[in-house]
């Protein structure tokens, strides 16, 4: 009697996992709505909805194939990325109203959760064996290319996922893009870029990587400023020198720094920066360089207006007094006011305008910031704009202290995207 309950319950348990294993990787998104579905909208819910399933692939992945990808290791991001790709393709959707919410769903069956790992799988190893086979054709002829092919093949490799590489294993290529990579020089003649805020330097450094001592061709640079802002790519010539005369200076303090750090984004086709030491590359002969801006502090003539033609918002003297913008130029982005009769290096014009907006077909209701800006002189033109909206239920009251202070960040993200862009 008890082996038969034991049977009895093995099958049971064999039945509900197998039901736990074959069940579909699905999400839903709404959004509360009264009226018709425009492509905004719809667009909207869908993207929010790809989000959420790129996170339930995630945990399938861990959960039914033993996988825990770092996520913030930028090589296993993109596998995730990848992979959740081909998921998507095949997921099945669907859309439908529950009340007075729009649902869109988004579903992938086991069968092509499986199939699109497999698909990734085979085409990872394929590049792997590909570029490992040209690496091994022009290790002894040609460095540039050797170099180029074993970081394509370690990238390939490394993107896998839940599979050993063994022929040849990730520990020997990552051994030889290292050998490699040990061989690699860079070298400056100075450390001090001089020039204007928006301009291009009048006075650079010049770069210039080798590898064995002859010139190392398109190798790969992504220049940060010290906030860790990406500023520009860039790639080495054929004679290894990368063009740091040509880059735009950004709108940093004097004595800001300049970093050049080698990126491995183009050998695995990533659309993001991807650093080295996530595929497990040290650079041992300090093969990142640092430089330093010498710039003058930037004057300016502002126009700030800040208002409301609809007389039930009103714009608080905290916002629509320029002071808080004149601190934001002035410590983040180098500028100062013009003393008086001083000739301006620019003359910025910031219009700023809150309005409200009805969603009969929400019973929503909103208030809207609209910002524009201009930033001209001798040697720059900027514009910028932005729209922020805040919604609530109608009826409901909006909090305008906490709606103006975000408001204000917004504001100074719309001036910071204007001058870096």
């Amino acid at each position: 009697m008890k082996l038969k309950n034991l049977i009895l319950a093995s099958a049971l348990l064999l039945t509900l996992a197998q039901s736990s294993f074959s069940r579909p990787v699905s999400v839903t998104n709404g959004i509360r709505h009264f009226g018709p579905i425009t492509k905004e909208i719809s667009d909207s819910v869908r993207a929010s909805a790809v989000a959420s399933l790129r996170v339930e692939m995630y945990i399938w992945l861990k959960d039914n194939v033993n996988v825990d990808l770092d996520t913030m290791n930028t090589v296993k991001n993109h596998a995730l990325n990848k992979f959740a790709e081909r998921g998507l393709a095949s997921a099945e959707e669907k859309t439908f109203t529950k009340g007075r919410t729009w649902n869109l769903s988004l579903s992938v069956s086991e069968a092509n959760l499986r199939e699109a790992l497999r698909e990734h799988n085979s085409y990872y190893g394929a590049l792997l064996t590909q570029n490992w086979e040209r690496y091994q054709t022009v290790s002894q002829t040609d460095p540039d290319a050797a170099l180029s092919n074993s970081i394509r093949a370690l990238g390939a490799a490394s993107l896998l996922i839940g599979v050993d590489v063994q022929k040849p294993s990730t520990q020997e290529l990552r051994r030889t893009v290292q050998s490699l990579f040990d061989r690699i020089e860079v070298k400056s003649d100075a450390m001090v870029i001089e020039g204007r805020p928006g301009g291009r330097p009048v006075k650079s450094p010049s770069a210039k990587f080798t590898i064995d001592k002859e010139p190392l061709t398109g190798l790969q640079v992504t220049a940060f400023v010290q906030n860790g802002r990406q500023l520009s790519q860039m790639a080495s010539f054929i004679d290894g020198t990368l063009a740091l005369d040509d880059h735009i200076i950004p709108f940093v303090h004097n004595g800001s720094m300049l970093t050049l750090a080698l990126d491995a984004r183009s050998y695995i086709d990533a659309s993001s920066y991807i650093r080295f030491r996530d595929l497990g590359i040290r650079l041992n002969r300090g093969q990142e360089l640092s430089f330093i801006y010498k710039i003058p502090t930037l004057t300016c003539a502002l126009n700030f207006k800040a208002f409301s033609p609809d007389s039930s918002i009103e714009v608080p003297r905290e916002f629509s007094a320029n002071s808080h913008v004149i601190n934001f130029l002035r410590d983040s982005c180098n500028i100062r006011i013009a003393p008086a009769g001083a000739k301006p290096d620019l003359t910025i014009d910031i219009n700023v305008e809150f309005s409200r907006k009805f969603y009969e077909e929400l019973a929503d209701e909103s208030i809207v910031m609209k910002g524009k800006a201009g930033f001209k002189g001798d040697w720059v033109s900027k514009n910028g704009d932005t729209l922020f909206e805040k919604r609530r239920e109608m009826g409901t009251a909006v909090e305008m202290g906490p709606y103006f202070h975000e408001a204000a960040g917004v504001l100074r993200a719309m001036i910071k995207n204007a001058l870096h862009n």
